[in-house]
């Protein structure tokens, strides 16, 4: 299974001191590409991500009609709707500062959050996290590129 990181901003409305973009084990990994250039055909996952995605919709459509395989929006939630869910088969959102929530919406026309649920994965999550970090959020078989102009 092979998976794309869509980075289309590095733009963002926070500015989140662990941000694994500001990093540069992390953006020295971007390769630099244009929308054509991306063969979305060899991927079974695609996330978009950024910066933060929504701050320009208006490429979601662009991309989305390209992509075969699953579609991820990667997101701190705050510009989000109904109309950008519903293009994706799962959204995650990062709710800032403490801790991060992801929605899988393949089944769920009606989202709903199951807080006992998240508060017993909460400690594992935390525990993650930080390794993730640790390993400069690195994720085997996924490449990362920077959408450009």
């Amino acid at each position: 299974m092979k998976n794309l990181r869509l980075i289309i901003t590095l733009k963002c409305n926070f500015n989140c001191s662990y941000c694994c973009n500001e990093l540069e084990a992390v953006n020295s990994r971007f390769l630099k590409k244009q929308l054509n250039e991306i063969d979305f055909d060899s991927y079974d996952n695609v996330s978009i991500t950024g910066g933060e995605p929504t701050l320009f919709p208006e490429l979601f459509d662009k991309i989305l009609q390209r992509v075969k395989g699953k579609k991820y929006l990667y997101t701190n939630g705050t510009f989000l709707t109904k109309e950008i869910i519903s293009k994706f088969d799962g959204v995650n959102i990062g709710i800032h500062y403490r801790w991060q929530l992801s929605l899988d919406l393949l089944d769920e026309p009606n989202v709903t959050l199951h807080i006992n649920e998240l508060k017993k994965s909460w400690v594992g999550t935390r525990k993650n996290v930080k390794l993730w970090r640790m390993n400069a959020c690195e994720v085997k078989n996924e490449d990362w590129i920077l959408l450009t102009n």
